[in-house]
């Protein structure tokens, strides 16, 4: 059969327009250079349809018909992509961690002139300079005043602490509640790029967005996800049988809003959990299961599966061992405030005034509105009056009111053995069991206080150098994903100036089979 005289024009035009759908393929990824999200994309180009059909022939065979453009295909590697995302969430969570440790520190303030060793140590000192000089009215002042001073530092670093739990709290429930946020934005995307694969198109701005709220997720909790054969991705908060489903894969809207309400005393943090209802009776929960213990109508039946209790990497899992930091730090210093208060008073009753009774409690114990321990110096609970110098009890039974016997056995209190224990714990979840360590304090007051510091510097260093391995484990799994997912300019320079070459070469193809046509005309 004979063939058409425009055939070759035709294959012409199709060069030129597969090297113009090409070039604006290179455009966009040079525009999206920068756009978080953003995977490189290149057109895929296939050779047209041979002509004639396979039922017809020519007497030379099939004749190709040009090229052109079958898909825009994002270059990624889903390999790749999970492997940064954990790194990146481990980052994320010793990074938050780090940050809470260093303003741990800060509050602590050890060693210092104004923190807690050295405050209990010039209390101390004051009880032996008075050892020398009992009867001496500045001296007896000195040890209320530092005595004033102990209180005050205490009062200062538990209000401290308490703020930094506030804090934490406050951070963590914010990062859920974005957490859950961003489920909703991947179970809205997985809707649309459902719709648009089902009618054969390849959305992939749609997946560049639902990738970006991807890494987000990933950098707040350890999610896993896997990939439907709409498109569509399940995400879930960790992984095995103990997973909790975050998003369903169905392309169906969904809801899920959980809100974290920290309700914190003392050493014992407790998260209530509870789900808004769906905005619209057409709205499920259908990625949250019932084995989850909530529902779409705003009630927790289980929490024991709650998102706190799973999330074990990202921001949110970095601050919550924050928390339990400060928790812990405070558990120690209201021991301390115990042990301190107790030896103290009891070594004052050993004594005598200077009006010759027991010497009264030098602090009292009280709680603040947290339930954390406070120290009031110098008070008189027996008889509501003001301490004042003569209720000192520098001497003892041995050396009469005016003696030092009990001055000296005071200042030797600072040396003496002392030992306490306990157990701090906390509820996560309104629900839950009771997170709970055991501490104990042994040695004299200023090992104690050692001792609290030292935990402090010790995990911090833990975490200092955790930090650093994610950190290189971070970069380097972000290079080789940027080498596949990124845009590199110098490449796609090369290939515009290849396909502007290509475009060129087919324009002027179609300039002189124009000429050819205009011959033959001309001739005919």
């Amino acid at each position: 059969m004979p063939t058409s005289t425009f055939l070759a024009l035709n294959i012409g035009v199709s060069a030129l327009e597969t090297a113009q759908q090409t070039e604006n393929v290179i455009s966009n990824n040079i525009a999206n250079a920068s756009t978080s999200g953003y995977a490189v994309e290149n057109a895929v180009i296939d050779e047209s349809q041979a002509f004639p059909a396979n039922n017809e022939s020519l007497p030379v065979g099939q004749m190709g018909q040009g090229s052109q453009v079958v898909q825009i295909q994002r270059q990624t590697n889903a390999y790749l992509d999970a492997q940064d995302r954990s790194n990146q969430g481990y980052l994320a969570m010793y990074q938050a961690h780090q940050t809470t440790l260093t303003q741990l520190q800060g509050i602590i303030n050890e060693p210092s002139s104004s923190g807690l060793q050295n405050a209990v140590d010039q209390f101390f000192q004051s009880w032996q300079t008075l050892s020398t000089d009992p009867t001496n009215t500045a001296a007896r002042q000195s040890v209320i005043s530092q005595a004033q001073s102990v209180a005050q530092t205490f009062e200062t670093v538990t209000s401290q602490l308490e703020q930094q739990q506030q804090g934490l709290a406050q951070t963590i429930e914010g990062q859920v509640n974005e957490l859950v946020g961003y489920s909703a934005q991947v179970a809205t995307l997985n809707q649309q790029i459902a719709m648009q694969t089902q009618i054969g198109q390849s959305p992939n701005p749609l997946l560049d967005q639902r990738a970006e709220f991807l890494n987000k997720m990933a950098k707040l909790a350890n999610i896993t996800y896997s990939t439907q054969s709409n498109g569509a991705v399940n995400v879930f908060l960790g992984n095995g049988a103990n997973a909790i489903p975050l998003v369903g894969g169905n392309g169906t809207a969904s809801e899920y809003n959980q809100d974290l309400n920290p309700s914190i005393t003392g050493t014992n943090v407790v998260w209530t959990a509870y789900n808004e209802p769906p905005s619209s009776p057409s709205e499920t929960s259908d990625y949250l299961p019932s084995s989850s213990g909530y529902t779409g109508q705003g009630s927790v039946t289980s929490p024991s599966n709650s998102l706190l209790s799973a999330i074990n990497s990202g921001a949110i899992a970095g601050n919550v061992q924050g928390l339990d930091d400060a928790s812990r730090t405070l558990a120690s210093v209201n021991d301390f405030l115990n042990n301190f208060s107790s030896e103290v008073n009891s070594q004052q009753a050993e004594g005598l005034t200077l009006g010759g009774t027991a010497g009264p409690p030098l602090f009292e114990v009280t709680n603040d509105s947290a339930g954390n321990v406070v120290l009031q110096a110098a008070p008189d609970p027996s008889t509501n009056t003001p301490f004042t110098t003569a209720d000192i009890a520098a001497g003892g039974a041995a050396d009469g009111p005016e003696g030092n016997s009990n001055a000296t056995a005071m200042f030797q209190l600072q040396s003496a053995g002392q030992s306490g224990s306990g157990t701090w714990q906390y509820v996560r979840v309104a629900g839950d069991n009771a997170v709970t360590a055991p501490y104990s304090s042994s040695g004299t007051f200023d090992e104690s206080l050692a001792s609290i510091v030292s935990q402090i510097g010790v995990e911090a260093q833990s975490v200092n150098n955790s930090e650093s391995t994610a950190s290189a484990l971070a970069q380097q799994s972000s290079t080789l994903r940027q080498s596949v997912s990124g845009v590199d300019m110098n490449q796609q320079a090369a290939l515009m100036v290849q396909f502007q070459n290509s475009y060129n070469a087919a324009a002027k193809f179609i300039s002189v089979f124009n000429s050819m046509l205009q011959t033959l005309i001309q001739s005919v």
